[in-house]
């Protein structure tokens, strides 16, 4: 696991983010005229919406990655390095809660049960371990300082 692929995917999916928020703002843009017009526009704000919830979800799988660089550090980096690894750990943290966030207010939007299901499972297991994984870090390093 490098973290350097990580910084260059996360900071990717800053693009992505954006043009699926755009994407869901033209869908809801489409004309409304006829009864053909309204399912195309449902279709594709469904579409968008999707998207743009599973981009922040890809961003809570790889700051889950980065924290789990961040216990490789702690564990058997270098000793100056230590403060850093905690850095870095909170640093993931946080990414993984904005991104959990962002998730969770794009939830409700979403009309397939299943696609929601499965977002919403993949989101809670991630935030769950990534946040554990982090306090653990925390306090390995706290404790060791």
């Amino acid at each position: 696991m490098r973290a350097d692929g990580l910084k260059e995917e996360l900071f990717n999916l800053i693009s992505d983010d954006a043009k699926a928020f755009d994407d869901v703002m033209a869908a809801m843009k489409m004309p409304q005229d006829t009864d053909k017009m309204k399912a195309e526009r449902e279709k594709a704000i469904q579409k968008a919406t999707i998207q743009a919830t599973r981009i922040p979800l890809k961003v809570m799988e790889l700051s889950y990655k980065a924290i789990k660089c961040s216990q490789i550090v702690a564990e058997k980096g270098n000793v100056n390095s230590l403060s850093d690894a905690g850095v870095s750990s909170l640093a993931g943290r946080t990414a993984v809660i904005g991104a959990y966030m962002n998730v969770k207010i794009n939830i409700p939007g979403i009309e397939d049960e299943k696609v929601k299901s499965e977002i919403q499972e993949k989101a809670e297991k991630i935030r769950k371990d990534a946040l554990e994984m982090a306090q653990k870090i925390e306090n390995d390093v706290i404790s060791r300082l």
